[in-house]
């Protein structure tokens, strides 16, 4: 199953403290492992924090955040890219090379061999967050059919992202308050629309 947090802060306040806190509730999510870390962009500071299933890789090769071999591309992933190992066999032959036989590892080579295109190969139910420092750029992505969760926040140039809402109310920057008009808009459609 696993669990995913995630922070970009403008403001460059919010500490580690409230990350690992966030990470530590979503504990039954991913009972294997734990990590969290933060990375201080010229304008944002960024947390990444995960519970670990550990279903694919079994070793510490699996554990998350995941980098690439020069550090620029960091991943958090819940969930699975069943198509993983199709792709892994396309990146080989393109000239990449693997050190586990994680997914996760397939999504850092598939990003800087094809960008967030990538995302259009991947089958499989998931959410997970992508950062690249070197340019600068954080995404974050669902499965089509919205089967792994991905709930987010935005309030005073801080974005949190988590598998579940509870670890959102660990953060110093969330205020729980109700949007009335989003509620009658979910009794109406079943969901809010964008």
């Amino acid at each position: 199953m696993c669990g995913i947090t995630a922070f970009c802060d403008f403001n460059k306040k919010i500490e580690k403290e409230s990350l690992d806190k966030a990470t530590a509730v979503l504990q039954h999510r991913g009972p294997d492992d734990h990590n969290a870390e933060l990375y201080e962009l010229p304008n944002a500071l960024i947390g990444f924090g995960h519970r670990r299933l550990s279903i694919l890789d079994l070793s510490k090769c699996g554990r998350q955040p995941m980098h690439s071999g020069d550090g620029n591309i960091s991943v958090i992933l819940n969930g699975e890219i069943y198509n993983f190992n199709e792709i892994k066999k396309e990146l080989e032959n393109l000239g990449y090379s693997f050190h586990s036989t994680s997914d996760t590892e397939v999504i850092i080579n598939a990003y800087q061999q094809w960008g967030i295109d990538a995302v259009q190969k991947f089958i499989g139910m998931f959410a997970f967050g992508l950062l690249d420092k070197k340019n600068e750029l954080l995404y974050f992505f669902r499965d089509r059919a919205g089967v792994k969760p991905l709930y987010y926040y935005y309030h005073d140039d801080c974005i949190l992202f988590a598998s579940e809402l509870k670890a959102l109310h660990q953060y110093p920057v969330f205020k729980k308050q109700i949007n009335e008009a989003s509620v009658s808009l979910f009794f109406k459609y079943a969901y809010i629309p964008a």
